[in-house]
Order: C-alpha cells, then sequence, then structure tokens
C-alpha cells in the first residue's frame, strides 16, 4: 500500500560506528544508484565518510552471469569498497542492520495496533483506510525515536548525539504518543488531529523547535500532513470533548453525593430509633423496609412506622368497661322500669387494626407475600376472643331478664 505521498517502499542505512540511523521513502520509479548516492552524501555531509559499505542485493545488484558491471557496481568502485550480504542471510555481516530493522518494524506495528484499537479515532472522521496509508509517517517517527537511544561507542551518549555532534533541546523535542488525539488551529478555527511525530528537517533529522507533524481529515475526504507548533490538548488517544466530559464527571460526582447523603439518613434512623420499635420479627422487618422503599421512590421523607406486635389480649384487658342498654321486653306494655343498664365490656379497634386501616405506600411486590400473611394472622387473632366474650355476656344476660 502506497502512503499519502506515493511511496511504497523504505531504505535504511546505518552507521556501524555510532548507530545512527538514516532513513528514506522511495516510490516505484526510483533506482537503486540515486538510493546509494544519497546516502554517501548525506554521510559525507556529516563529516563521516563512509570507508566500507555493507549491502544486500537490493542495493548492490550484479548481473547473472557477471558479463558487464551494473551502475550500481560502477558507483561504489568509484567511491568505497563494499561487501554484498546474501538474501534472508542478514546475520552474517549484518546482524547490526537486521537488528536496527527488526525495531523499527515492531514499532510500527505496535503504532497501528494502538490505534485500530481505539474507537475514538475513527469519531473525528478518519477511516482505516487512512490510517494505514500513514505507514510513511510512522517509519519516519520509529527512525527517529530509535536515533534517540545509546551509541554503540558511547553509551553515555545518544545514537543522534554520537553522530550529528550535539544532544537535541528536550524542551523543544514534542514526543507525544504516536496517533495522540489534538486540536490544531488551522486558519481562525481548531480542527482534530492525529500526531504522526516531531517535525524535522535536513538529511540529518534535525528537530524544529517546538513542532510536530499532524494529519488532518478536511472536509472534501482527504488527508494532509501539516507542520505546526500552534496546537492544544493533546490526548492519548482519548476524546478531547472536554464539555462532555465535563457533564460525564459531574453526574457522577452528584450521584456520589446523593448515596452519601442517603446513606447518612439510614445510619441517623437506625442510631435514633426506640428500642420499642425493633422489628420482632421478619414479616415486620419486610413491611418496615418496603414502607421506607416506597416513600423515598416518592419523595417523601422516610420515617419509621412502628408495628406493635403484642398479644392483643393484653390491650383488650385495659381497654375501659362501655355501658350498654338491652331492650328485652316488647308490645306497647313494656315499662321503662324493665329496662337495666348492664355493664358489658364491648371490644374497640386494637392498634393492630388501626395500622391496618392506615393509609400506606405499597411495599414492593416482591414482598407482597408475606405482608399479605401477617395482615391475615392479624386478623384471625383479633375476630377470635372478642367475639366469644361477647357471645357469651349476651347469652347471660338475656337468660336472666327472661327469668
Amino acid at each position: 500500500m502506497r502512503t499519502l505521498g506515493g511511496a511504497s517502499f523504505f531504505s535504511l542505512a546505518l552507521c556501524y560506528v555510532t548507530g545512527f540511523p538514516i532513513g528514506r521513502l522511495g516510490k516505484p520509479g526510483d533506482v537503486s544508484t540515486e538510493i546509494l548516492k544519497e546516502f554517501l552524501d548525506i554521510y559525507k555531509t556529516a563529516g563521516r565518510p563512509i570507508e566500507t559499505i555493507v549491502a544486500d542485493v537490493g542495493i548492490v545488484n550484479e548481473s547473472m552471469f557477471r558479463v558487464f558491471n551494473t551502475n550500481v557496481i560502477k558507483l561504489l568502485i568509484a567511491s568505497v569498497k563494499y561487501q554484498k550480504v546474501m538474501p534472508n542471510e542478514h546475520s552474517i555481516g549484518g546482524e547490526k542492520i537486521e537488528v536496527c530493522i527488526r525495531y523499527i518494524k515492531e514499532k510500527m506495528r505496535l503504532a497501528f495496533n494502538y490505534v485500530m484499537a481505539n474507537p475514538n479515532i475513527f469519531k473525528i472522521g478518519f477511516e482505516e483506510i487512512d490510517i494505514l496509508r500513514l505507514w510513511g509517517e510512522v517509519f519516519n517517527w520509529a527512525v527517529f525515536v530509535y536515533s534517540l537511544g545509546p551509541s554503540y561507542r558511547d553509551q553515555t551518549k545518544s545514537k543522534f548525539e554520537d553522530f550529528i555532534g550535539y544532544a537535541p533541546n528536550i524542551q523543544e523535542l514534542r514526543l507525544f504518543p504516536i496517533f495522540a488525539i489534538l486540536l490544531v488551529k488551522t486558519g481562525e478555527v481548531y480542527e482534530h488531529g492525529l500526531y504522526v511525530g516531531p517535525h524535522w528537517h535536513g538529511p540529518h533529522m534535525e528537530p524544529t523547535p517546538g513542532a510536530i507533524r499532524v494529519a488532518i481529515k478536511q472536509d472534501s475526504g482527504k488527508v494532509v500532513i501539516i507542520a505546526t507548533q500552534n496546537y492544544k490538548c493533546v490526548t492519548e488517544g482519548g476524546n478531547v470533548d472536554l464539555n462532555r466530559q465535563i457533564d460525564k464527571g459531574f453526574m457522577q460526582l452528584m450521584m456520589g453525593i446523593r448515596e452519601e447523603i442517603l446513606s447518612n439518613q439510614d445510619k441517623e434512623n437506625e442510631d435514633t430509633e426506640d428500642p420499642s420499635t425493633v422489628p420482632s420479627s421478619t414479616d415486620e422487618l419486610v413491611l418496615r423496609r418496603g414502607t421506607r422503599n416506597s416513600r423515598r421512590q416518592q419523595g417523601l421523607p422516610v420515617a419509621d412506622a412502628p408495628v406493635d406486635t403484642n398479644d392483643t389480649n393484653d390491650t383488650l384487658q385495659q381497654q375501659p368497661p362501655v355501658d350498654m342498654e338491652v331492650d328485652v321486653g316488647g308490645g306497647s306494655n313494656h315499662n321503662q322500669n324493665e329496662t337495666q343498664t348492664q355493664t358489658q365490656t364491648e371490644p374497640k379497634e386494637t392498634p393492630l387494626e388501626e395500622s391496618k386501616n392506615d393509609v400506606r405506600p405499597t411495599p414492593p411486590k416482591a414482598k407482597a407475600g408475606r405482608l399479605n400473611r401477617l395482615l391475615r394472622e392479624i386478623e384471625n387473632h383479633n375476630n377470635e376472643k372478642p367475639r366469644s366474650n361477647l357471645a357469651t355476656s349476651k347469652k347471660a344476660s338475656f337468660g336472666k331478664d327472661h327469668h
């Protein structure tokens, strides 16, 4: 796959003394002679002329029957000594360049795996084909990162410093995570872009202070690369929509505060609860919790409604006597003197019945079975003894009046 600039391959040269790499992107029409001459000129300009060059058949190509010398061989004969490395045998004579190529390929593979796993990349307009065509920019980024490693000759210096002669200023060098999302100013507005490496100039990769290279997807669908120093909001591939991130964080903060307030209210209710109102059974606890949850859903203050589960006999024995007049006569001959007043115990509504008649919020459906069973037990308990006492009292009263 060709890059955005039309390159289809890359060439890599490595200094065996310092380990400094020099990379170059090539198009299908480029010939080995031009690539080799360019490498020779770069090393000569840096003050490090090449004495011996080691290359594989991709650069040092010979005729099959050695009838004539190719243009590359003529150039090498006129310039430097050369050594040919056989294909697939780079470990013999070309082990250093093989290690460098492996390192750069691993860096490129890591970059593409990272960006393809980030869903935010595709939210800013980029497609998978656009990302893959950026492999040329990723190659240059990997070569520059490799040049910052320790030198072969002096481990206290970087390859860049040992080859070029000075150390790059870290404060002016902009090395961000590859494919980081940022906002870059184009004209009067800021647009989303992808960081593809620091901007450097010249054949020796000398960095421009504070400048980076950014890939931008235009409205027309075309991807362009620009060098700029005007950017902001650099993220490691995350979303740069600050308003949405603030709203999300604010909602999480408010939910946390709400949960803390409710927890404190429940704790205060437990601390101030009267010991006499502590639930004495599982059914009563279910009723109380259901009421509390229902009131909370309706926005009402949560208050414990104690349910008295004491024996109803104690309640009935404490009821005051009620005067009851019983008329046992008949017809017009009935005398008022025959009407007697008899003290009779009349059952009243117990606190259990009052609590049953109170309007309470409906408990959750999952707890309705236990609540109904509790109410039936209360009703049966109330209707047994009071009715039998009343029937016995009336029978004795009528029998006495008849005699």
